[in-house]
């Protein structure tokens, strides 16, 4: 995990992605101190980005005294600011479950007016759904050391290599050395083209594996 921390006073109106603003992931109980894991942003910006719609937060970060006003766990996820709840208008919650699982999240949580996913990576939780593999959306931008190396997709694509055993290092969104090096390990690994570049075959090799169904 990447946790940033920021000031609701200093920073609210800050975006850490194209459309996500600082304000949007605070403790609804007035805390200045923000803090999140970067990478859950940048899943969140990526299905803004597949549906072309706001994505609506529900929760984000939770301060323990408002994580107990929602009565959440107390091994809640928001506590250690990996989590988020939310939602797209007009888009079913199972679907956009099912994207976020097709992507790699082991902690994806359906419920009737939001989605819970989180960047944990243990214990294994699949709740209250009946998930599928679907298509991941290739979004016609490559990313590599070279070409868009700062970009929120190439931390969701480090969060990938990560769990898969190559190591990334740093889910930070900036495709450095190590970037580099485990891309082309996965490459290599899957017979694919080993230049380090992700562009839509290593894309579709890391995500859409599967017999995939399209979900939009």
């Amino acid at each position: 995990m990447n946790i940033n921390t920021y000031s609701i006073k200093r920073d609210a109106n800050k975006y850490i992605t194209k459309n996500i603003r600082v304000w949007e992931l605070r403790s609804r109980d007035g805390s200045d101190i923000v803090k999140q894991d970067y990478v859950v942003i940048c899943f969140a910006q990526y299905a803004r980005d597949v549906y072309n719609k706001a994505f609506n937060i529900n929760s984000a970060f939770r301060t323990p005294s408002w994580n107990k006003h929602e009565d959440g766990s107390i091994n809640s996820k928001h506590l250690i600011s990996c989590a988020i709840d939310g939602w797209i208008a007009g888009v079913k919650q199972q679907d956009l479950a099912n994207l976020f699982y097709s992507m790699g999240l082991i902690r994806v949580g359906v419920y009737a007016s939001f989605v819970h996913f989180d960047t944990a990576r243990s214990p294994k939780w699949l709740s209250q759904g009946n998930f599928r593999k679907v298509n991941v959306p290739y979004l016609n931008r490559v990313v590599s050391s070279t070409k868009n190396r700062n970009d929120y997709l190439v931390a969701i694509i480090q969060y990938k290599l990560n769990i898969l055993g190559y190591n990334c290092g740093t889910e930070d969104g900036i495709a450095g050395r190590k970037f580099d090096k485990a891309v082309k390990r996965f490459q290599k690994d899957k017979g694919l083209a080993v230049d380090g570049s992700v562009g839509i075959n290593t894309w579709n090799k890391l995500f859409n594996w599967h017999n995939s169904i399209k979900v939009l």
